[in-house]
């Protein structure tokens, strides 16, 4: 997939171009060098065409909303052709008209198995726009319980919503422990937080 990682950034239209198999590590990193920034997933590992069509939620979803909208376009080879044309690349946007307007808004978080995507193009924004503390940096921490240890997180989630600063994101979730857990599958409670550090506007 590594010929699929290309990523274009267009400063002037404030939107970057990358390819099907890229990374969000890579996209971040590309990114933040030039100074901009746009939804990434929590790890870097994560596929980004992957996390938008689960709708990508990122850590500032408070302040530009999920991953699908800041999607501008999205390039795929359609599995099927509803007019009867000729399976080819198609370029689908807000823009789009009837059937291909139609599959736009369904790959924008619901648009698994319906053809390979070859590149998404997304909204940037400008890192100093954020006017965050030590050198523009967003940091996370999450925090994981044992399914015994409901009350706990419960708590926990409590207490931290009480002292809750401004722009924290917290969430209190549900999961299975993944394969590589020491118990694969076990019922987790899991406590994602990501605290952003704002200078006050004068």
């Amino acid at each position: 997939m590594k010929r699929f990682n290309h990523i274009t950034i267009d400063e002037e239209k404030a939107e970057v171009t990358f390819g099907g198999g890229c990374l969000a590590g890579l996209l971040h990193k590309t990114l933040a060098a030039k100074g901009y920034y746009t939804s990434v997933p929590n790890s870097n590992e994560v596929g980004m065409v992957g996390a938008l069509l689960g709708g990508l939620n990122h850590p500032l979803g408070g302040v530009h909303g999920m991953g699908i909208d800041m999607v501008r376009s999205i390039t795929i080879i359609p599995f099927s052709s509803t007019d009867g044309e000729q399976l080819q690349q198609i370029t689908l946007s807000k823009e789009s008209q009837d059937e291909k307007l139609k599959l736009f808004n369904v790959l924008r978080g619901a648009g698994s198995g319906l053809g390979v995507i070859t590149k998404i193009t997304l909204s940037i924004y400008r890192l100093a726009d954020l006017e965050l503390e030590k050198g523009n940096q967003i940091w996370t921490r999450n925090l994981v319980f044992s399914s015994k240890a409901l009350s706990t997180a419960i708590d926990t989630y409590l207490s931290l919503q009480a002292k809750i600063v401004p722009r924290l994101s917290l969430v209190l979730g549900f999961m299975r422990a993944p394969p590589a857990a020491p118990q694969p599958g076990a019922p987790m409670v899991f406590m994602p937080g990501v605290p952003l550090s704002f200078t006050e506007k004068e």
